[in-house]
């Protein structure tokens, strides 16, 4: 594999082993794909936010910086008449984001600043990884971390489209360039292949692509089933790419079901409203949810069921919300529409229990690896993981994005999946194993003439 130096608006070509230019196999001893690093502007801990409160950072423990933070959340707070918090922010981070920062702190035992620090990173590869798959989508493969959070740009080509040496030359952190096998429309089209490929198999299977190791992951519930996927798919890979196929007794492929702003209840198969969306040719708003919440049998028809849409008990009130249309379809996604009844829709969403936020902005193109995205289910409330794969397959649904280290249950599908007010996708259900999850992008909406109704 080539790697290729970025620095301002140059792009030098160097190889592994070449004299003064340092690699990561160097430094492992290992014979991993080389990287270069590339300087970014400025020092990472100049990315923090420059007004965080004062009594947050001369805390003596990351504890008390968090204590500190949610006294200071509770001081702010400014609750407008839909009952959304529309107090402070700190720096360029949104009140949402603030609060979101703090749920992630307490979750991974981290100082405030930390995590922020975290947040400013992630948000960099995710700006990177939007604007190179935006300009470049045919070469586009993706974006990674290293384990101190700093950018892998992935590239389908031979030499260094001009689109990357401009954006890598804005990058603040600095990042690494790789060369990968596929680009990201490559690997979705090779999955839709290997799904066909697999036939009855593909209802029973998880699979995706992993562009760090180049290559593609099948799991199966049995050791007889992973075997014979293998064989099915080993002979139509192309040549630098390998496969995996795993067997795990514990997967269950089924999507995750149990008994209208978004995050509401729908009583069909005890579901989760994800955003109310809007038409963008007339306006009409709708509600969101997992296509298989309206489809009994995965089918795609949605004549079968109507829902019982219920608001969280802080706000009370139900109503019959009528089915409009689902899709559960290999490269359409998981996703189904309902009316609002008799209810007057916002562009709100709960993020919590009883908890309510405005919808900002929603995406358009896919997350970076281990960008960390949160997560609201009827059953297990807010959560977040962290993104695994970009082009990811279950249950015979692809084009969708795995995220592992997930909480989620019977009755989270059809839930948002957001980042502070950004939406990012409608929940499905389980991934390759327990602690993992998938979500619909919310941009597979786009050919139908929809998009999240926003503030």
């Amino acid at each position: 594999m080539k790697v290729w130096i970025i620095a301002g608006m140059l792009a030098l070509p160097a190889f592994a082993g070449a004299a003064g230019v340092p690699t990561a196999a160097d430094a492992a001893g290992d014979v991993r794909p080389p990287r270069v690093f590339v300087a970014g502007q400025s020092p990472p801990s100049a990315h923090l936010p420059s007004d965080i409160p004062r009594e947050v950072l001369s805390a003596t423990s990351a504890a008390e910086s968090r204590t500190r933070l949610r006294d200071w959340l509770d001081a702010t707070a400014h609750v407008d008449r839909n009952g959304v918090d529309v107090g402070p922010g700190i720096g360029r981070l949104t009140r949402a984001q603030v609060q979101d920062a703090l749920t992630y702190a307490e979750g991974e035992d981290l100082a405030v600043d930390e995590a922020l620090l975290r947040d400013e990173r992630a948000a960099e590869r995710q700006r990177i990884s939007d604007s190179l798959e935006r300009r470049d989508p045919g070469h586009f493969a993706g974006v990674t971390a290293d384990s101190d959070g700093v950018p892998v740009v992935h590239v389908s080509s031979d030499s260094v489209p001009s689109a990357y040496r401009t954006v890598l030359g804005e990058s603040r952190s600095g990042a690494w360039v790789q060369q990968s096998v596929l680009s990201l429309d490559d690997a979705d089209a090779l999955l839709v292949h290997l799904n066909e490929r697999l036939g009855e198999l593909a209802r029973a299977s998880a699979m995706s692509w992993d562009v760090a190791e180049q290559k593609v992951t099948v799991t199966l519930p049995t050791e007889d089933t992973a075997s014979r996927a293998l064989s099915l798919v080993r002979g139509q890979l192309p040549e630098g790419v390998t496969v995996e196929a795993r067997a795990d007794t514990g997967l269950v492929v089924a999507p995750d079901d149990s008994s209208m702003r978004g995050g509401g209840y729908l009583d069909a198969r005890g579901c989760t409203a994800g955003f109310v969306m809007r038409k963008t040719t007339d306006g009409t708003k709708r509600n969101s949810t997992a296509g298989h919440c309206l489809s009994l049998d995965f089918d795609g028809d949605c004549s079968k069921y109507s829902s019982r849409y219920s608001n969280h008990v802080s706000d009370g009130g139900s109503t019959e919300a009528k089915r409009t249309w689902c899709r559960y379809h290999p490269m359409e996604g998981d996703i189904a529409l309902l009316t609002t009844g008799t209810f007057t829709p916002l562009p709100t969403f709960y993020y919590d229990f009883n908890q309510k936020r405005y919808v900002t902005g929603a995406a358009s193109s896919r997350p970076a690896i281990d960008h960390r995205i949160y997560h609201f289910g009827a059953t297990t409330g807010m959560t977040y993981a962290f993104v695994e794969s970009t082009n990811a397959c279950h249950g015979g649904v692809c084009g969708m994005i795995g995220m592992r280290n997930a909480d989620r249950a019977r009755g989270d599908s059809g839930g948002p999946w957001y980042a502070g007010g950004y939406a990012w996708g409608i929940h499905h259900g389980v991934h390759t194993t327990a602690d993992t999850a998938t979500f619909t992008p919310i941009y597979r909406y786009s050919p139908f003439n929809y998009e999240v109704w926003q503030q």
